[in-house]
């Protein structure tokens, strides 16, 4: 596997290389998490019904090796901004007669608990740090991916650019975007990279959907602890590392 821009790196901590969308740290991770089958099996969990041959996928899932459907990944992401707890998707809020009466109306119910919500946490800390996504995105796209307060972005391009994703959520909105051609041909190399395709629709409708409304910061769960790390291994200062 190649990252995007076909260069390698440095080892390097988890914040970064998620912010960041390094491909090699994912598949390393995957296969340290239990492959696919482990990661099938999460994804059902979060309402993904179309992965069901984790065998023919292998390590290629985290890269887009598997194909999904855009209303069930958004749906995932707004698991992470319900703080882990189950979301179901519906397409139809409320039916109404000619008068005005309400004859059906959907009534969300309190979801499981599906992931820790510390874990989840750090997740969303980590996709809303825009100082974090700098490396990799540029500080001008960085900054546009992100608006007031605390908001989770991923993009993702798959293998060939016959795909192009951008999602992003707060704990009360999630907005998930898709480009690519029809007949699932390769996009233009201008339209296909991860800020070029997807994103600047994304950004266009979570500016107008977070407008009017005060901003939002995920809530920090019992448990979350902040330590002085090592800036080069992600382990615990010591008298032996630098910080």
């Amino acid at each position: 596997p190649l990252n995007y821009d076909s260069n390698y790196f440095a080892p390097g901590q988890t914040r970064y290389v998620l912010a960041n969308s390094l491909n090699i740290p994912a598949v390393e991770q995957l296969a340290v998490a239990g492959g696919a089958e482990a990661m099938v099996g999460t994804l059902k969990d979060f309402g993904v019904t179309t992965l069901n041959e984790p065998d023919r996928y292998g390590l290629a899932l985290t890269l887009g090796g598997g194909a999904v459907k855009l209303y069930e990944l958004t749906n995932a992401y707004a698991i992470l901004g319900n703080m882990g707890k189950e979301v179901k998707s519906t397409a139809i809020l409320k039916v109404t007669d000619s008068t005005g009466k309400v004859l059906e109306e959907f009534k969300p119910k309190e979801g499981r608990q599906l992931v820790a919500p510390q874990l989840v946490y750090l997740i969303s800390n980590i996709l809303s740090d825009k100082d974090a996504k700098a490396q990799g995105y540029g500080t001008y796209w960085a900054n546009r991916l992100h608006f007031k307060g605390e908001i989770g972005v991923k993009t993702g391009t798959s293998e060939y650019k016959t795909d192009n994703w951008t999602f992003g959520y707060t704990n009360s909105y999630t907005v998930g975007t898709w480009v690519g051609n029809n007949d699932n041909s390769p996009m233009h190399p201008s339209l296909a990279s991860g800020v070029t395709g997807a994103a600047p629709i994304y950004h266009d409708i979570m500016e107008g959907v977070l407008k009017n409304t005060p901003a939002e910061k995920f809530p920090r769960p019992d448990g979350i602890v902040d330590v002085e790390v090592d800036s080069r291994t992600g382990q615990r200062v010591s008298e032996y590392t630098q910080g």
